[in-house]
């Protein structure tokens, strides 16, 4: 018998399928476990924090994220040349205690990426409404991707003023 690409297929199909799980039916329902004192409504309910309806953040900034994560907005420039960031720490949580030395350890955490060496448009300062929040902001080359960005932040705040997950975005709403 010749071996072939179909035969390798039909064995590995029929291999996966002996030691897969039996599928789902009306007589053999599988049952979802949850976390010890979870149950389906507990892990359906969302916490989204929102700007005090006062706050100018609230018209500014297009979205809030999960209370656990700072706001990062990424923008790409038409031709994919240049990538804008905009970074803010999360409001709701801790203020961030000595903003310039923060901003110098955002700095030098990011160029230690080659491709994020050269920034334009680049500031750091605290939110000219909100004591404490810092507002990162910069441009940097198309080889400068979320992940260096986020490997900055971490290394700068240990995510005390929230993690870091860019958002792409059409234009960014603070800066």
């Amino acid at each position: 018998m010749k071996f072939t690409v179909g035969i390798l297929i039909a064995a590995l199909g029929l291999a996966s399928g002996a030691n897969a799980a039996p599928a789902s039916s009306p007589k053999n329902l599988a049952s979802v476990p949850f976390a010890k004192g979870a149950n389906a409504t507990s892990t359906l309910s969302v916490r989204t924090p929102v700007p005090s309806p006062g706050s100018e953040d609230a018209a500014r900034i297009a979205f809030i994220q999960n209370d656990v994560r700072a706001i990062c907005q990424h923008r790409e420039v038409p031709l994919d040349v240049v990538h804008s960031y905009s970074v803010m720490s999360n409001p709701f949580l801790d203020p961030v205690p000595d903003i310039p030395k923060t901003c110098g350890d955002l700095w030098s955490n990011l160029r230690r990426h080659p491709g994020c060496a050269a920034a334009s448009d680049a500031r750091c300062h605290e939110h000219e409404d909100m004591k404490g929040v810092l507002v990162w902001h910069f441009g940097v080359s198309l080889f400068c991707d979320n992940g260096m960005v986020g490997s900055a932040w971490w290394e700068a705040t240990h995510n005390e003023f929230g993690n870091l997950q860019c958002v792409k975005v059409p234009h960014l709403s603070f800066s």
